[in-house]
């Protein structure tokens, strides 16, 4: 999953400067640069409270001290 991740994070971070350059030159200015990034903060946050689901802690299991056999020096 973390792999899949950083794949889309890093295609966005190639994609972002290139969009952000033909928005700008369309338009001549940088507000419509932020009003494109925030319509995307938008859209994850709305994904993030209605696709993600309950997110549950994991228990981590009891882990019992073992005596096993002893080395020794002879």
């Amino acid at each position: 999953v973390g792999s899949i991740m950083n794949f889309f994070n890093n295609l966005a971070g190639i994609a972002a400067p290139i969009a952000a350059g033909f928005i700008f030159q369309s338009t001549g200015s940088f507000a419509a640069n932020f009003l494109v990034a925030g319509a995307i903060l938008v859209l994850g946050i709305v994904c993030f409270l209605f696709l993600l689901g309950k997110i549950e802690q994991i228990k981590e299991p009891q882990i019992s001290p073992e005596v096993g056999p002893v080395a020794s020096t002879s």
